[in-house]
């Protein structure tokens, strides 16, 4: 009864032992990673070159190894068993070979230094540089890290067993220590590569947040455009120098981080053209929570600002407000000069150059638009042809430059005589002129068609080569029809075009009436 008690206190308190090794090989490794984040890579050096880093770890481990070393269970007076050969392992699989050599190299000084120079201490600290050489070869084969790590638990275990066995020159001896280490090692192993993994996970994903962090507080600070996030609670978050600037802000953005965004609007609001709108918007679509692009704002200054606003959300719950303003000042600017060249483009496209009259296109173009008013209406619609008698002979006789400047003072006797406002005159091609009389009958259109012909004969334009006059004339074709569905746009102007060739054929300088009855009705 007694050599088994013996026996259960000797078993608990070894694995009582290995038990804390455990507990202080996990708590190393968070201080190690504390150290490591919060006092080590704020030396620049160290950041900067991958060699400090790995010396870092190498020599951190080795110190484990060595504390663990001072816990540790002994089987006789030279001969020590430990969890040491797991600092080993872990800094091999996460840092690699060379933190591992080092950590080993420590760990076999310290050996030898705590309990002497020893045959068992001397094997001791070879087995700890063999199993960092193994574990470096272990952690470069193709699988899993969970895997390349429990290999390297047991081969590290195998290293063990055999120093035992030569020490002891006795395997049963070996394989009954090495019983009470396998479960330790292998649950402790597992607990250990757990910790290592969180620890690991964690300090890449906070790397890369703060890449990440810092890239984008960059982007924004430099960004030529205004940005500012709030939070929920529309607090400031982010803000650049570009929105202080476009707002007047004074001092470094950063110091408005947690400040009200409200209270920056409010104090600012004054150098908006619309103040109390500008405020509305800002908190109908925060409170809408729908996204806005390219809203437009001016300011009193002459700015005009395009705003965007995005609602942000980590998947459906709702964590802030993002703002961005751009200055659009120029870009207006150039489309307002673009809009004003482009009408006075299609204002030259619709003018005849030589005469300043409307061109054929621009009446075709103000003849459909009559035609469906007096189509709607159920009014007449009247169209005036006329042109110069004998032209081509005055071209012959004076010259064409002669030629124009007739063509000129024709148009300008056009103009002074149409008084209506609705009548448009245009110059149809060559010597040709249109006149369209919106809400005119028949009666008035002749009116105007005498008094157009009379103020042209009574000009005396000299034109010796008329068979006609001995002074420029002009012939005129009339048409009035009320629109109709049936009847298309362009049949007025044939119509015309038909009556002025019976004032032609029947002597010139005189007018013609389109009849539906009969061609034309001339001598008018």
């Amino acid at each position: 009864m007694f050599f088994v008690l013996a026996f259960w206190k000797d078993v608990k308190n070894k694995v009582s032992q290995l038990l804390f090794n455990i507990t202080l090989i996990i708590s190393f490794m968070f201080a190690a990673s504390i150290v490591r984040e919060q006092i080590i890579y704020r030396v620049e050096g160290i950041k900067r070159y991958n060699m400090y880093r790995l010396i870092y770890y190498g020599c951190s481990y080795g110190l484990l190894g060595s504390i663990l070393m001072v816990y540790t269970i002994k089987i006789d007076s030279t001969i020590i068993l430990d969890l040491r050969f797991l600092a080993v392992t872990i800094v091999c699989l996460y840092a690699g070979i060379v933190p591992s050599i080092i950590a080993a190299c420590i760990i076999g000084v310290m050996r030898l230094l705590l309990f002497g120079i020893t045959v068992s201490g001397i094997i001791g600290a070879a087995t700890i540089i063999v199993m960092a050489l193994l574990s470096g070869w272990t952690v470069r084969l193709p699988y899993r890290p969970f895997i390349r790590f429990q290999l390297m638990n047991s081969i590290s275990l195998l290293c063990v067993f055999f120093s035992l066995s030569f020490l002891f020159k006795d395997i049963k001896h070996a394989a009954t220590i090495i019983v009470y280490l396998l479960p330790a090692s292998f649950i402790g192993g597992c607990l250990v590569y757990l910790v290592g993994r969180y620890i690991y996970v964690s300090r890449v994903t906070t790397s890369q947040h703060k890449k990440l962090s810092k890239m984008f507080s960059v982007m924004v600070q430099n960004a030529k455009t205004g940005t500012m996030i709030e939070t929920p609670e529309r607090e400031v978050a982010v803000i650049n120098q570009t929105f202080c600037d476009m707002f007047d802000i004074p001092g470094p953005p950063h110091q408005y981080v947690g400040l009200k965004s409200n209270q920056l609007f409010l104090s600012h609001a004054p150098m908006l053209k619309d103040p109390a709108r500008f405020l509305k918007t800002v908190e109908s679509t925060v409170y809408s929570k729908e996204s806005i692009v390219d809203e437009e704002i001016t300011f009193i200054n002459g700015k005009i600002y395009a705003r965007d606003y995005i609602p942000i959300y980590e998947g459906h719950v709702y964590i802030g407000h993002y703002w961005e303003y751009r200055d659009i000042t120029e870009k207006k600017k150039a489309e307002c000069d673009l809009r004003k060249a482009n009408k006075k483009l299609e204002m030259l496209s619709m003018k005849d150059g030589l005469t300043g009259l409307n061109n054929r296109r621009s009446l075709d173009k103000q003849l459909e638009i009559e035609w469906e008013y007096a189509q709607k209406e159920k009014e007449p619609l009247s169209f005036l042809l006329f042109d110069i008698d004998y032209f081509k002979a005055y071209n012959d006789t004076y010259g064409h430059i002669q030629g124009d400047e007739c063509l000129k003072e024709v148009a300008n006797i056009a103009k002074s005589v149409v008084f209506e406002e609705s009548a448009f005159v245009a110059r149809y091609g060559g010597e040709e002129f249109g006149l369209l009389l919106p809400r005119a009958n028949q009666y008035e259109a002749i009116k105007m068609a005498e008094a157009i012909r009379q103020q042209v004969e009574h000009r005396g334009i000299i034109h010796q080569a008329s068979d006609v006059f001995k002074c420029i004339t002009i012939s005129v074709g009339i048409m009035t029809v009320v629109p109709s569905e049936n009847i298309p746009p362009i049949s007025i102007v044939h119509g015309a075009d038909q009556a002025l060739y019976e004032a032609k054929r029947t002597g010139r300088n005189r007018i013609s009436v389109y009849s539906h009855h009969k061609e034309a009705d001339s001598n008018v």
